[in-house]
């Protein structure tokens, strides 16, 4: 773990956090990662994935960071599935990184891929590489849910 220091000017008061250090892949400048995401590799969506692929997927995790409110609203029936889910609202996703599987893909899920994008960028910045954002949101994941579409 490594410790980090953040100073807020405006309150003078001096907050120590503890940022989670991962063996897969040293963090990422936040630039260097905005650098990457260029026209070729958005348009390649190399850093999206299906809910086909997700489901499919054997050592795959799913992250839904929507609100507490927006799950208690839409629940999916992930019941059965041979798939691991989470749920840390992205306002909870930096306290909580280090419940986030280091193996296997991480599919992450909100309503609009707003979110998501975020989560993502976040993400590889502390040093995840397999992560993906779920195409399509959960109108998508509802869908493919669907009775006949998953088998189990």
């Amino acid at each position: 773990m490594l410790e980090n220091t953040d100073i807020n000017r405006a309150q003078g008061s001096v907050r120590t956090n503890t940022v989670p250090q991962y063996s897969k892949a040293p963090a990422r400048r936040m630039d260097d990662i905005l650098r990457g995401l260029t026209f070729e590799f958005l348009g390649q969506g190399a850093h999206k994935t299906s809910p086909e692929a997700l489901l499919g997927d054997p050592n795959a995790t799913l992250l839904d960071v929507r609100t507490d409110e927006e799950v208690r609203a839409v629940r999916f029936p992930l019941e059965g599935l041979a798939l691991q889910s989470l749920h840390i609202p992205l306002s909870d996703l930096p306290d909580r990184t280090e419940e986030i599987p280091s193996r296997g893909m991480v599919a992450i899920l909100c309503v609009s891929d707003v979110r998501s994008a975020i989560a993502y960028v976040y993400l590889q910045s502390q040093g995840f590489r397999n992560v993906r954002i779920l195409a399509g949101g959960t109108a998508q994941l509802l869908s493919q849910l669907k009775t006949g579409n998953v088998r189990k």
